[in-house]
């Protein structure tokens, strides 16, 4: 028995696919801001007259430095513990979750990969069925 076993159909992948697109923007501009606040601080500092001014900002730097170091690595960090619990089990061996939760580890780690875009087309298809069989219930209940 799986305790998520279809955790990774439908919505859930394409929630998944846009966090990881999220994702990536944050782990690319904060760092960036950080940096260039740093540096801006930096040459404010140098070019002050206040001497206590520089020791400030050298330290205010090193901190953006270390944070952005942090927010760079918070996606891989969330892509292993994502891993390991796809490959948890229970005492009595069975898993935790399905077959396919690796996709949605996919999704949120390399949203524009392929085996991310075969699975989320393949979802719509999915979809598309669902409604269609809906519909017919429908009218089949109508009548």
């Amino acid at each position: 028995m799986l305790i998520l076993a279809e955790f990774c159909e439908g919505g859930v992948l394409k929630v998944f696919r846009a966090t990881g697109y999220i994702l990536l923007i944050i782990k690319i501009i904060i760092p960036i801001v950080l940096l260039v606040m740093g540096i801006v601080d930096l040459f404010q500092a140098i070019f002050g007259t206040d001497p206590k001014a520089l020791n400030t900002s050298i330290h205010a730097f090193i901190q953006r430095i270390i944070a952005g170091v942090i927010v760079f690595f918070v996606p891989t960090f969330l892509h292993i513990v994502l891993w390991l619990l796809s490959e948890a089990g229970t005492a009595d061996g069975n898993k935790f979750v399905g077959e396919n939760f690796p996709v949605c580890n996919e999704c949120l780690y390399r949203p524009s990969g392929t085996d991310c875009n075969s699975h989320v087309d393949s979802t719509k298809d999915w979809m598309e069925n669902v409604e269609d069989k809906i519909d017919e219930l429908d009218k089949k209940a109508g009548d």
